[in-house]
């Protein structure tokens, strides 16, 4: 049913009631009911998306990381294998001829966390561009996972097995830089900070526009919204 339509029924419905509003203030009253249903349907879709996706955006996040590395090392001229696990990833480069030049292996172990900021970064970007609920929910899970797993691996690296952060650590004190590897941990912190500005802002922008929708929707008197939500409910039935 169109919009002119309802705003029809609802003039000719309201006057029983010895309501008579005015018909522009209605319209913009009509509309913002039908913008607040709206965006709270498309708030209730993002969650669902970003709750399910989780299980699936995990594994995938892990792929990219290793990717990083792999894709690294093929353009220093190193091969190697990714293997997945159901809590992490692993890439194993076969350094032979063994890698003899430490900015390179300092590379190939930056490839990951390379990745892992950039797609964090472009799924927080992504989030304020794309205007699909689902999707939407899906790039937030998954700007906020990557950024939040690297700050993990940054900060705790004695407790992992295989940390990256560790490793490049360990090759700037070589180079002579041990100063640029304890302020490692900075790096993830500052992409998850501009993530999270990132995607708050935008929550924060459509809140805004969901309370002022809500006033001006509420300026509908209790009579005329009743009316409506009986129409609504009327027309969904048939």
């Amino acid at each position: 049913m169109s919009l002119e339509t309802l705003i029809s029924k609802i003039k000719s419905g309201v006057e029983e009631y010895g309501i008579m509003p005015d018909p522009i203030k209605a319209s913009k009253q009509v509309r913002a009911r039908v913008k607040v249903k709206n965006k709270e349907m498309n708030c209730a879709k993002a969650g669902i998306a970003g709750l399910a996706g989780w299980f699936v955006i995990a594994p995938l996040t892990t792929l990219a990381h290793e990717l990083g590395h792999y894709i690294t090392g093929k353009m220093l001229g190193y091969d190697g294998e990714i293997s997945l696990g159901l809590d992490r990833g692993l890439y194993k480069p076969d350094l032979n001829p063994y890698v003899e030049n430490t900015w390179e292996e300092l590379a190939i172990n930056a490839g990951g966390p390379f990745v892992d900021y950039i797609l964090a970064l472009g799924c927080a970007i992504g989030f304020t561009k794309t205007k699909n609920s689902y999707l939407k929910g899906l790039l937030g899970t998954t700007s906020v996972l990557t950024a939040t797993n690297a700050i993990i691996q940054s900060i705790s690296p004695t407790q992992l097995s295989y940390s990256d952060y560790t490793n490049i650590s360990e090759q700037l004190e070589t180079l002579g830089h041990s100063e640029i590897g304890q302020s490692l941990p900075a790096i993830p912190i500052a992409i998850t900070t501009a993530c999270s500005y990132i995607i708050g802002k935008d929550l924060y922008k459509q809140y805004k526009d969901y309370r002022n929708l809500k006033k001006i929707a509420n300026g509908v008197s209790d009579k005329l919204t009743d009316r409506l939500d009986k129409i609504s409910t009327k027309d969904q039935e048939e």
